[in-house]
């Protein structure tokens, strides 16, 4: 029955989470992730979001269109056929059909005006319900099955535009590489690395396990941590120290950040690269076309 299915689907949930190692600090986890990030971004505090953290943006170029419209078809044919009293199938098939197409909708909702990253979800229910209203209603209809032909087909050139696309605007896998290993060369295991945004992180943690870094998970949990420090680095990075008239960034950098070393991508840092190279405190040690790493005096 129905209900014992969510009783125990419940159940599950719960008891994973009291077995956990920490349980309370699972629970916080989850709660800085969804609710607090949610309340902040609501209220408007400067957190750095990764592109996926903002709303999906539906343009006639946009890599998704082509699948929303078939999904929006399968909805629309789904939703007359439910409205004429015509889904003739098994009470399990039908179970999964409307289960599809409400948890489709849902993510695509949350996709459009929280987060596209829910889009992912969308696209899996989403999938499920095509196939499902092409299997059980349009197999037979040479039309509907000509039309997907086609769609597949298309996909392929559509999919390698793609590919090129991404190949275009990527980096470097081995960019950071000599920056990362310079400070692991001539540091202590203690020293923390000022890295000027957390999206650095894995790339200089994949060079360089030694060190400890001031931020590398989404900034919502620097925030929740310390939000004055959170956004006296964020006012420092975005050049907005010197507009406000706060700290100079020797202050913030080594007293309240504890940081020994200054890592910066000098494509998205220029402007703070060329603060700390003209402020004696700050020596320039490593640099590359692509990075710069300062030590604090």
């Amino acid at each position: 029955m129905a209900w014992r299915e969510c009783l125990a689907l419940t159940s599950g949930a719960l008891l994973g989470l009291l077995l956990r190692p920490n349980p309370l600090g699972a629970a916080k986890l989850l709660y800085v992730q969804l609710f607090q990030l949610t309340l902040e971004k609501i209220g408007g505090s400067p957190l750095d979001f990764a592109a996926e953290m903002s709303p999906l943006k539906l343009k006639t170029n946009s890599n998704y269109l082509w699948f929303i419209l078939l999904l929006l078809f399968s909805l629309l044919y789904v939703g007359g056929r439910y409205l004429k009293k015509d889904l003739a199938i098994s009470s399990r098939d039908r179970t999964n059909l409307m289960t599809a197409a409400a948890l489709s909708i849902m993510f695509f909702l949350l996709s459009v005006f929280y987060a596209r990253r829910a889009f992912d979800f969308c696209s899996a229910f989403g999938v499920i319900l095509i196939i499902l209203v092409f299997s059980r209603y349009l197999y037979e209809n040479w039309a509907a099955r000509i039309a997907l032909t086609c769609a597949f087909i298309f996909l392929v050139p559509y999919g390698l535009k793609l590919r090129h696309q991404v190949l275009a605007e990527g980096w470097d896998a081995v960019r950071f590489k000599g920056a990362a290993q310079w400070i692991a060369g001539h540091s202590n295991p203690e020293d923390i690395v000022f890295n000027a945004r957390w999206e650095y992180f894995p790339e200089l943690f994949f060079w360089n396990t030694k060190n400890v870094y001031s931020n590398g998970m989404d900034p919502i949990f620097q925030y929740a941590y310390d939000p004055d420090l959170y956004r006296e680095g964020y006012h420092l990075v975005t050049d907005q120290m010197r507009q406000e008239g706060l700290r100079d960034a020797y202050k913030i950098l080594k007293e309240k950040f504890k940081a020994r070393y200054v890592f910066l991508a000098k494509p998205f840092d220029g402007s703070l690269y060329f603060r700390l190279l003209h402020d004696s405190r700050f020596l320039l040690k490593q640099e590359t076309d692509t990075s710069a790493v300062f030590e604090i005096d």
